[in-house]
């Protein structure tokens, strides 16, 4: 990691010591179980995934992943196998009606987005507030910004929710 100064004011490099365990972040207590079962199907599924940048993703600090969801569960399963932290994830409330998703959700620590066209959006206004919480608490945050999944190869109308949540954080939570 390369940052333009380092802690004792000079210029140049820094590379930061190994966290001892008592200093670690701590995970949500299902995260291990999905990135494992993350890992093992993109192991079966792809030959290769290449990943750039993930040295610039802090692991000591919030963080919100945005990014393109062009492959349903396949964009999930990419981020939680290879982001340095397991995020918690924002994803439409209608996935709740299948109690199989809810309990997914519950270990993965998603957090429900309701959208207009879905019936209201009533309930955003707790979400937002989970959303602050948790990058409050140091959590990262995973959120695709289009609202929706596509098969096309553009990029749809961003949403609006990824700077909201930003902007409250630094705001009302002091992140």
């Amino acid at each position: 990691i390369s940052y333009d100064r380092r802690p004792d004011g000079r210029r140049g490099r820094h590379v930061p010591r190994r966290r001892r365990a008592w200093e670690r972040v701590r995970e949500r207590p299902g995260a291990r179980l999905l990135q494992g079962w993350a890992r093992t199907a993109l192991r079966v599924l792809l030959r290769r995934i290449d990943v750039t940048g993930l040295d610039r993703i802090p692991v000591d600090r919030p963080v919100i992943l945005a990014a393109n969801h062009t492959n349903a569960l396949a964009d999930v399963a990419v981020i939680v196998a290879v982001a340095p932290r397991f995020p918690r994830f924002l994803a439409t409330a209608t996935w709740l009606r299948w109690a199989p998703v809810r309990g997914l959700f519950r270990l993965g620590g998603v957090v429900p987005v309701h959208r207009r066209r879905d019936g209201g959006t009533v309930g955003n206004e707790e979400s937002f507030a989970a959303c602050h919480a948790a990058l409050a608490a140091g959590d990262h945050l995973a959120i695709f910004p289009e609202g929706e999944m596509h098969l096309g190869p553009a990029l749809l109308p961003l949403r609006t929710g990824a700077a909201r949540i930003a902007l409250g954080a630094a705001l009302g939570a002091g992140v």
